[in-house]
C-alpha cells in the first residue's frame, strides 16, 4: 500500500462518526462527474479532486509535484455530480499539505438534487487539510457543490471524497435502514425511498413505497378484495382474516372471499341446498328459486326430509324394503341394498324381469320354453326344470359328471376339468382321449385316436386302432414308426420297418424316416442311388462318387474320403486323400522336390519342368534341380564371385557368406566396382586426389601421385601432423595451445585463434591499432607509437592519456585521468570524472577549482574597505542565494530521483530557471521598494515554478 493511502486510512479512522450501523461506502469516482464555474490555475483542473489521488507532503513535498489537485480562482464553486440519487453520509474533502494559508479556508458546502435549490450545510469538522461533513440522517443527494469565497484568490482542493450509506439488508430501505420494504413476492427495494419494482406492494398494502395499509373493508393485492365478516366486524388487511374466524352468512373460506357453492347456503355455507335442478339457491336463506324441493324434502326452503314409509318427489312413492329396513327418502333405496323379494331396482320400485325371481330378482328362472316362473318362489308352470338343472324350482345344478335332461348324460372331460351341467361341454374345451364332438360324447374315427382325435393311427393295412390309446391290434407298426402305439418316427439318421435302416446324407440335411431320401437329394459321400444306400464304384469316392482315386501303382482308395489304403498317393499329388494337386513351387512324389523356374514360374507337379523352360538364377539342368558351381552364380550361372579368399559366394545372389566384398568392389552381390571417390574394402576408404585425377578402386593410388592439401602418404591416406595443415603439410598453425588445427584448411576447432592472430584459418595478423584474442582488443598508445599485434605493449612503453598496466589495457582508477593517471579530478562532492579528459560529468567544478576538466584553482586578492562592506552585505545577499539554492538543487535531486521512470526530470529547463530567477533578482536591485528578503522570494518563488513546469497558486499573501 503507498504511504498516501496510510494517510488517507489514518485521516479517515480520526474522523469516523459514532454511527453504530455498517460503515459508510464510497461512491466510485466512475459515478462523480466533478464541473466547475470558476477558472482553473495551469492544469489544475476541476476533474482532479476525483481522480483518487491526494497530497501528501511525505511523498511530495510541493503539491504541484503530484498533479492531485484543483486549483480555482475565487469566487467559484466546484460541483459534484452523481449519477443517480443516492442515501449520502459522509462528504469528505482533502487540502493540501505544503501550504495552509488560505487556499483550503472560507469554503461553503451544499446539497441536494439536480433540479432543485441545494441547501447549504456547516461542515461537521475541519481543519488545516481535512474538512468533513457528517449528514445525520442520511439524506437522498444527487449533487455536492463545494463554493470558494473569502480573502484568497485561489481555492484548492486536493481531492472530494463522497460516502453513501451501506446496502441495507433484504427488506429495510430509507436512512439508518429504518424501514420496512413490502415488495411483493420479498423482492427488495430500492434503498433511496422504498419503491417496489413495477410499483407492486405486497398484499395489505399501497402508495407509492407501499407504506400504508388498506383501507377498512379491504384488504390483499392491490387492496382489490372486499371484506365479509359477520356482523360487519373488520378483517386483516393482508390476510382479509376476519377477528373472530366467522364469516357472514353465503361467504366461506379463511378469508371470507369464497360465496358459498351452488348447493350450500348460510352461516359458513354449513347448509345444504334442497333446490330441484336447474333452481338456484339463495346463499344466505336457502329458498329454491322456483319454489320447489328436490325428492325427499318439503317445507319452504325444503330443509325436512320425508317420512320413514315416503321417498321422492312430494314424498309421494312408496317404499320395498325388507321388513325392519329403512328406505332413503329421497332414493327410495333400502339401507341394506336388498329388495322385497320380487322387486329391484335402485329403489325396489321395478318388479322382476320374466326370468328371475326372489331377493333383488337375482335367482334366474330354469324352466322350459313356453313354461313361466313365479317371480317370487321361482316355480315353473309345468313342474318341468330345463337341462341340467333338477330340485322343485329347478335352482340346483346337476352333480359332477353328469349333464342334460334330468342329469341322465355322463361327461368325457379330462381329469381335473369340469363338465358343463347342461350342454356336457368341458371347461377347458378338451375332451378326454378318444372322444370329440363340442360335448365329447362321440368316439373317434377308425383312422384317429387320442386327444381331440388329432394323432393319426400307424397301424399295416388293415389292422385297427384303438380310439383311446392308438395301439394296434397286431403291435405291428408301419414302416418308419415305432413306440407302443406307433406313434413315434425314427430318430434321425434311422428309417424303415422298426427304424432298422441307417442314413446317409450330408451333415444339415434330414432323411425320411419312412423311406430315407435325403431331403436335399444329395447322398452323403461315398453313397448313392435313391436313397443313399449303395457305396461308390471301385476307383470312385466322395459326393455322388464323382471324385477318382489318386493311389500309388492304382491300389485301392476309400469310397467315402478318398484315403489310400496303403497310404501313399501318386506322384504330383498330396494330402490326405491324394485328391489335390502339389503346392505352387513342389512336384514329385510326396510333393517333396521344389521347382526352381525362372521369376517363379510354375513347373510340372509331377515332372518339376519349367512351364517355360528357364531355370531360376542358380541352377540348371531339365528340371532345374542342380545349384551352380562354388565360383559362379546367377541366371544360368553365367555371373563370376568376388569374395574375400575363403568366403563363400551364394549361387543364387552372389552374396559373399561374410558379407565383406574383395577390396575395389561393392553393393549386396560385390559385382560393382567402387564410385570414383572411393577405394578399398566395402569401398569405405576415401581417395585424396587432386581435381582431375583419378584414383584407384582397389589401392587407392592416385593417377598423378599427387595428394590433395593435408593429405600425405603413396595413397594420400594420411592427415597431416597436428601443428601443419594444407598442400604437403607445410603451412603452419595459429591456434590456442591444446585446441586442434583442421589439417586441410587450418581452421581452428573452437574458432578461436591464438592471440594476434586472425583470419578464417588465423593465418593473417591482426591489424595496427588492435591486438590480442580475435584482434578484438584496442591499442591505447600515443600517436606515432606501434602496438604489438599479440600482446598489446606500446613500443615506446608509454600509454596514452587515461590508461595503465602494461598493455594500456585499464582506464584509470576513480578521481584520476590523463598521462600515467596522474592528475586528480576535482569535482563536485567527489562526482566522477572523464578518465582520459578529466572533464565532471555533471560539468559542475567542486569549489576552487575551474576550467572545463576544473584543475584550475581560483586566486585570491585584496580588497578595499568599501568593497570589503559590499562583499560583506554581497556576502549575506549570497548566503541566502546560494542557501535558497541548496534547498533547490536537493530538492531536484528529490524530483529527479523520483520522476526518473516516467521520463519528467527536467535538468535544462531548471537551469534556465535558475537564471530567470537572478535577472529577476538584478531587475530588483532597480527598485528601491523591494528589499533583499523579497528579492530572495523572487529567486524562490522562481526557481521552484519551474520544477513543476507549470505557475504555483500562491497561499493569498504573496
Amino acid at each position: 500500500m503507498f504511504k498516501q493511502e496510510w494517510i488517507v486510512l489514518f485521516l479517515l479512522g480520526c474522523l469516523q462518526s459514532g454511527y453504530a450501523g455498517a460503515d459508510p461506502t464510497r461512491i466510485p469516482i466512475s459515478a462523480i462527474n466533478a464541473t466547475t464555474n470558476g477558472t482553473a490555475y495551469s492544469t489544475w483542473t476541476a476533474d482532479r479532486v476525483n481522480d483518487g489521488l491526494i497530497h501528501s507532503k511525505s511523498i511530495y513535498a510541493y503539491a504541484g509535484d503530484c498533479n492531485c489537485c484543483t486549483a480555482l480562482e475565487r469566487p467559484s464553486w466546484l460541483q459534484m455530480t452523481l449519477d443517480k440519487r443516492y442515501l449520502v453520509e459522509r462528504v469528505l474533502l482533502i487540502g493540501r499539505e505544503d501550504i495552509h494559508t488560505g487556499q483550503f479556508d472560507v469554503l461553503d458546502v451544499s446539497v441536494g438534487l439536480m433540479n432543485g435549490p441545494l441547501q447549504g450545510e456547516q461542515f461537521t469538522s475541519t481543519n488545516e487539510t481535512v474538512k468533513e461533513l457528517i449528514l445525520t440522517p442520511p439524506r437522498v443527494i444527487r449533487v455536492v457543490r463545494v463554493t470558494g469565497g473569502g480573502r484568497s484568490d485561489v481555492m484548492t482542493i486536493c481531492e472530494i471524497m463522497i460516502y453513501r450509506q451501506a446496502a441495507c439488508t433484504t427488506g429495510k430501505f430509507g436512512a439508518y435502514c429504518s424501514s420496512h420494504c413490502h415488495c411483493l413476492n420479498n423482492v427488495t427495494c430500492r434503498i433511496i425511498d422504498g419503491r417496489c419494482p413495477e410499483n407492486k406492494c405486497e398484499a395489505g398494502w399501497t402508495s407509492a413505497n407501499c407504506s400504508v395499509e388498506c383501507d377498512e373493508g379491504l384488504f390483499g393485492e392491490n387492496c382489490a378484495s372486499s371484506c365479509h365478516c359477520y356482523n360487519g366486524s373488520k378483517c386483516d388487511h393482508v390476510t382479509g382474516r376476519c377477528p373472530d374466524g366467522q364469516c357472514a352468512p353465503g361467504w366461506s373460506s379463511t378469508n371470507c372471499s369464497l360465496t358459498c357453492s351452488q348447493d350450500m347456503f348460510g352461516l359458513n355455507c354449513s347448509s345444504p341446498c334442497h333446490c330441484l335442478p336447474g333452481a338456484s339457491c339463495n346463499q344466505v336463506s336457502g329458498n329454491c328459486s322456483d319454489g320447489l324441493c328436490a325428492p325427499g324434502w318439503t317445507e319452504s326452503n325444503c330443509s325436512v326430509a320425508c317420512l320413514q314409509d315416503k321417498f321422492g318427489k312430494n314424498c309421494s312413492s312408496p317404499c320395498h324394503c325388507l321388513p325392519g329396513v329403512s328406505c332413503d327418502h329421497v332414493s327410495g333405496n333400502c339401507s341394506d341394498d336388498l329388495c322385497a323379494p320380487g322387486w329391484t331396482g335402485s329403489n325396489c320400485s321395478i318388479a322382476c324381469d320374466q326370468g328371475f325371481f326372489g331377493v333383488n330378482c337375482s335367482s334366474p328362472c330354469h324352466c322350459l320354453p313356453g313354461a313361466s316362473c313365479d317371480r317370487v318362489s321361482g316355480n315353473c308352470s309345468d313342474d318341468v326344470c330345463a337341462p341340467g338343472w333338477t330340485e322343485s324350482n329347478c335352482s340346483v345344478a346337476c352333480p359332477q359328471g353328469l349333464f342334460g335332461v334330468n342329469c341322465s348324460s355322463p361327461c368325457h372331460c379330462l381329469p381335473g376339468a369340469s363338465c358343463d351341467h347342461v350342454t356336457g361341454n368341458c371347461s377347458d374345451d378338451v375332451c378326454a382321449p378318444g372322444w370329440t364332438k363340442s360335448n365329447c360324447s362321440v368316439a373317434c374315427l377308425q383312422d384317429k385316436f387320442g386327444k381331440n382325435c388329432s394323432s393319426p393311427c400307424h397301424c399295416l393295412p388293415g389292422v385297427s386302432c384303438d380310439h383311446v390309446s392308438g395301439n394296434c391290434s397286431d403291435d405291428l407298426c408301419a414302416p418308419g414308426w415305432t413306440g407302443s402305439n406307433c406313434s413315434i418316427a425314427c430318430d434321425q439318421g434311422f428309417f424303415g420297418v422298426n427304424c432298422s435302416s441307417p442314413c446317409h446324407c450330408l451333415p444339415g440335411a434330414s432323411c425320411d424316416h419312412v423311406s430315407g431320401n435325403c431331403s436335399d437329394d444329395v447322398c452323403a459321400p461315398g453313397w448313392t442311388e435313391s436313397n443313399c444306400s449303395v457305396e461308390c464304384d471301385q476307383g470312385l469316392f466322395g459326393v455322388n462318387c464323382s471324385s477318382s482315386c489318386h493311389c500309388y501303382n492304382g491300389s485301392k482308395c476309400n469310397h467315402v474320403t478318398g484315403n489310400c489304403l496303403d497310404g501313399q498317393c501318386s506322384p504330383g499329388w498330396s494330402s490326405a486323400n491324394c485328391s489335390l494337386e502339389c503346392d505352387e513351387g513342389l512336384f514329385g512324389e510326396n510333393c517333396a522336390s521344389s521347382c526352381h523356374c525362372y521369376n517363379g514360374s510354375k513347373c510340372d507337379h509331377v515332372t518339376g519342368r519349367c512351364t517355360d523352360g528357364q531355370c531360376a538364377p542358380g541352377w540348371s539342368s531339365t528340371n532345374c534341380s542342380l545349384t551352380c558351381s562354388q565360383d559362379m552364380f546367377g541366371l544360368n550361372c553365367s555371373s563370376p564371385c568376388h569374395c574375400l579368399p575363403g568366403a563363400s559366394c551364394n549361387q543364387v545372389s552372389g552374396n559373399c557368406s561374410d558379407d565383406l566384398c574383395a577390396p575395389g568392389w561393392t553393393e549386396s552381390n560385390c559385382s560393382v566396382a567402387c564410385p570414383q571417390g572411393l577405394f578399398g574394402v566395402n569401398c569405405s576408404s576415401p581417395c585424396h586426389c587432386l581435381p582431375g585425377a583419378s584414383c584407384d578402386h582397389v589401392s587407392g593410388n592416385c593417377s598423378d601421385d599427387v595428394c590433395a592439401p593435408g593429405w600425405t602418404e603413396s595413397n594420400c591416406s594420411v592427415a597431416c601432423l597436428q601443428d601443419k595443415f594444407g598442400k604437403n603439410c607445410s603451412s603452419p598453425c595459429h591456434c590456442l595451445p591444446g585446441v586442434s588445427c583442421d589439417h586441410v584448411s587450418g581452421n581452428c576447432s573452437d574458432d578461436l585463434c591464438a592471440p594476434g592472430w586472425t583470419g578464417s584459418n588465423c593465418s593473417v595478423a591482426c591489424d595496427q591499432g588492435l591486438f590480442g584474442v580475435n584482434c578484438s582488443s584496442p591499442c591505447h598508445c600515443l600517436p606515432g607509437a606501434r602496438c604489438d599485434h599479440v600482446s598489446g605493449i606500446c613500443s615506446d612503453d608509454v600509454c596514452a592519456p587515461g590508461w595503465t598496466e602494461s598493455n594500456c589495457s585499464v582506464e584509470c582508477d576513480q578521481g584520476l585521468f590523463g598521462v600515467n593517471c596522474s592528475s586528480s579530478c576535482h569535482c563536485y562532492n567527489g562526482s566522477k570524472c572523464n578518465h582520459v579528459t578529466g572533464n565532471c560529468l555533471d560539468g559542475q567544478c567542486s569549489p576552487g577549482w575551474s576550467s572545463a576538466n576544473c584543475s584550475l584553482a581560483l586566486e585570491q586578492k585584496g580588497e578595499s574597505n568599501a568593497a570589503k562592506v559590499a562583499a560583506g552585505i554581497g556576502g549575506c545577499f549570497a548566503a541566502i542565494i546560494v542557501t535558497t539554492a541548496a534547498a533547490i538543487v536537493c530538492y531536484r535531486q528529490r524530483i529527479l530521483q523520483h520522476n526518473s521512470s516516467s521520463g519528467l526530470s527536467k535538468p535544462t529547463q531548471i537551469e534556465s530557471s535558475f537564471n530567470n530567477s537572478f535577472d529577476n533578482i538584478d531587475q530588483a536591485k532597480n527598485s528601491k521598494h523591494i528589499s533583499v528578503e523579497d528579492k530572495t522570494k523572487v529567486a524562490y518563488k522562481d526557481g521552484s515554478s519551474s520544477l513543476t513546469g507549470n505557475a504555483v497558486p500562491s497561499d493569498g499573501h504573496d
